[in-house]
Parts: C-alpha cells; sequence; structure tokens
C-alpha cells in the first residue's frame, strides 16, 4: 500500500512536470509566432510547441479517468462531478477572458495603434461565453479557448462514458474502447471532442493499464489503435508525441526539476494569461532597433513576466476555485443520501 502511494505522488509529481513543460511550449510557439525572433532554424524548433496542447489532452485523458475511479465514480456522481470541473476550471477562463478584452481596449488606445477597434456582436459574446466559438464560426477572445472547449466536451463525455470504459465486464469496456479510439475517424476533424478521443483515450488506456484492469497485450494493441486513428485524422507527429506523453507518465521515474514542476502547477493560469501578459511587451518591442539581442530578450522577459503574472493569478483566482470546487463537490456528495433517507 506504502509502495502505490510512493507511485502515486511520483507520478502527480511528473504530471505537474509534464504540464510545466506543455504549457512553455505552447508560450514559446505564441511568443515567437510567424518567426519574430528572426532566426528561421530556431522559429522551426519553436513551432512544434503547438504539440503542448496535444501533451494536455493525453494528460488529461489520465488524470481525470484516474480521479474518478480512485473516488468511486458512479453515474449518479455526474452532477457533482461536472458542477466540479466547471467551477474548478471556468472562473479563471472568464476572468482571462476579460483581461484579453481590456487588453484589446487598452491596445487601442495606444498612440500609433493600426489595428481594428475591439467590436463584438451578440452572438460572439454569448459563443464565448458557452465555449461555442468553433460551432458558431465566430473569434475567440482568447485563441486557445477553443482547447478548453474539446476539454469541457471531454468531461461530458467521460462522465457518461466512464461506467462503461471501466466496466468490470470486459465485453463491455472493450466495445466502449473501441468506439472510443475509431471516433476520430468517423467523425474527421471538426469542432467537437469526437475528433480528439484517440488522443484522450492514450491516458485512458494508461490508466486501466496502471490500475490493472488490463495486462500487457490489450494495453499494446489498444495504445497501437489510438495511435493510428489519431494519425490518420491528424499526423504521425501528434502520435508519436501523444505515446511519449504517456510513455513519461507511465514510466519515467520521480523527476525532480523543482522550477518545471512549479511552472506546472500553474500551467493552466499561464495557459490562459500568457498572451495577455506578454502581449505589451511583444508590442513595444517591436518599435526598438531590429536587433537580435533585443527580440532574444523581449522572448525571455516575455516567458518571465507570464509566468509571475500566472503565479499571482493562481494564488488569487485558480486556487480559490479549486477549493470551492472541492466544497460544492463534497456537499453534493452529503446531500444524496439524506435526499434518500
Amino acid at each position: 500500500m506504502n509502495q502505490d502511494k510512493e507511485l502515486d505522488r511520483d507520478r502527480i509529481t511528473n504530471l505537474d512536470l509534464l504540464r510545466g513543460l506543455a504549457a512553455l511550449a505552447v508560450c514559446i510557439f505564441h511568443f515567437d509566432h510567424d518567426g519574430a525572433l528572426g532566426v528561421p532554424s530556431v522559429s522551426r524548433v519553436l513551432g512544434y510547441g503547438y504539440l503542448g496542447v496535444q501533451m494536455f489532452f493525453v494528460i488529461s485523458g489520465f488524470i481525470i479517468p484516474y480521479s474518478m475511479l480512485r473516488s468511486g465514480y458512479r453515474i449518479k456522481n455526474i452532477k457533482g462531478f461536472l458542477i466540479g470541473r466547471l467551477v474548478r476550471l471556468y472562473p479563471a477562463y472568464i476572468i482571462a477572458s476579460l483581461a484579453a478584452l481590456s487588453m484589446w481596449y487598452g491596445t487601442a488606445l495606444t498612440p500609433g495603434y493600426h489595428g481594428e477597434w475591439p467590436s463584438f456582436s451578440v452572438i460572439q459574446v454569448i459563443s464565448n461565453i458557452f465555449l461555442i466559438c468553433d460551432f458558431t464560426n465566430t473569434d475567440w477572445l482568447i485563441t486557445i479557448a477553443w482547447t478548453l472547449a474539446i476539454e469541457a466536451q471531454f468531461y461530458l463525455l467521460i462522465a457518461l462514458f466512464f461506467p462503461f470504459a471501466f466496466s468490470s465486464n470486459n465485453w463491455i469496456r472493450r466495445s466502449a474502447m473501441a468506439l472510443w479510439i475509431v471516433a476520430p475517424i468517423i467523425a474527421g476533424k471538426g469542432p467537437t471532442v469526437l475528433t480528439w478521443t484517440a488522443l484522450f483515450s492514450l491516458g485512458m488506456i494508461l490508466c486501466q493499464w496502471k490500475s490493472k484492469i488490463i495486462g500487457w497485450p490489450e494495453f499494446a494493441i489498444m495504445i497501437i489503435a489510438a495511435f493510428y486513428a489519431h494519425a490518420e485524422v491528424y499526423s504521425p507527429t501528434q502520435s508519436l508525441v501523444g505515446i511519449t506523453t504517456m510513455s513519461a507518465i507511465a514510466f519515467l521515474p520521480k523527476i525532480k526539476f523543482s522550477i518545471l514542476t512549479k511552472i506546472g502547477v500553474v500551467s493552466y493560469s499561464l495557459y490562459l494569461i500568457h498572451n495577455n501578459s506578454a502581449g505589451p511587451i511583444l508590442y513595444f518591442s517591436q518599435k526598438l532597433p531590429d536587433l537580435l539581442w533585443i527580440r532574444i530578450g523581449a522572448l525571455l522577459t516575455s516567458i518571465i513576466i507570464s509566468i509571475a503574472v500566472a503565479g499571482i493569478f493562481h494564488r488569487f483566482i485558480e486556487k480559490p476555485s479549486h477549493t470551492l470546487s472541492r466544497r460544492l463537490r463534497k456537499r453534493l456528495s452529503e446531500i444524496k443520501p439524506a435526499q434518500s433517507d
């Protein structure tokens, strides 16, 4: 039992490290957008930073069902689960969106601004609030919000699907996982989570294997199938990143890299606000002499400032949301028995 607890602690620590790496990759990808650094060879490498999103999807595919399994989730718990996830993540998203809007207006009022003046339709506001911009073909206030929409859909789908995907009946479980893996091939690219279920499934398969629900042969077969399904819709590169992330969660010993781990703790905040934090720095750096050391300095300053702001955002926005989420889930779990008496 102590050994299991130690494995859990190591896995959670490494998850924070992987989250930190994924968040930094996405940040640098955005900060060097269109080769802003001015070094094509470096920009080509940094251009792969978008793959941090795929890392996040695999991590969610593992940790969400892992937590559900450990808490004894049943379909009757769906209300508490979904409310808990909503309260945990949504307030930070709304506040980050309002910050992005404020930054846009602030930038528009800056002397010498040549961009578009901020303007929004009612449908765009509603679409951003409900995370449906990709369904209404409207612009996101935060460019990465499309991934939050996919995550939100994943929460709903796993809440409904979990009893089948983790059923003690082998045929039910295998059939459910087969549907989950092949869904992207059937659905194709689109705005729904069905496009990404093969990637999420890498984490789910790992959760099943680590929990001794499946053995090595079934584990290997499903991993190969998930790799192929996602590669068929997107690319082998994305599938390879998914496999690598899953393998890091599964097999890496505890890695002591405190800076990256700490960044992982605030990774959601960093993911939400990095463009807002770095925007003014990158904007004003364009008015400076076009020198390599200035561009590198602007990039490094953007990263440092973004991490610092993310720490503040996490402390005062995200962390209280986590606390409220736990309280609500606990209260909802206590109400159920009282209603049945």
